[in-house]
């Protein structure tokens, strides 16, 4: 029987903290490069597959801002 993989549903990619006083806003940039994306495959081969793709900035993993992108193969 093989392996079967599932990947979790949301992962932490590019962390930082950032302090804001009440009221205050900053505009941030940061980058996600698709080799941060990838995962090995059933045969331990590190790989970027294409599709689409959400990231979050936000407080906690249930809420904040979202956006998407797609990585083309």
């Amino acid at each position: 029987m093989g392996l079967h993989r599932v990947r979790p549903a949301k992962e932490l990619k590019g962390f930082s903290k950032i302090m804001l006083e009440a009221g205050e806003t900053k505009r941030l940039e940061f980058e996600v490069s698709t080799t941060q994306l990838g995962f090995h495959n059933e045969k331990l081969e590190y790989i970027v597959g294409s599709g689409e793709f959400m990231v979050w900035v936000a407080p906690n993993s249930e809420e904040g801002l979202e956006a998407k992108f797609r990585i083309v193969g």
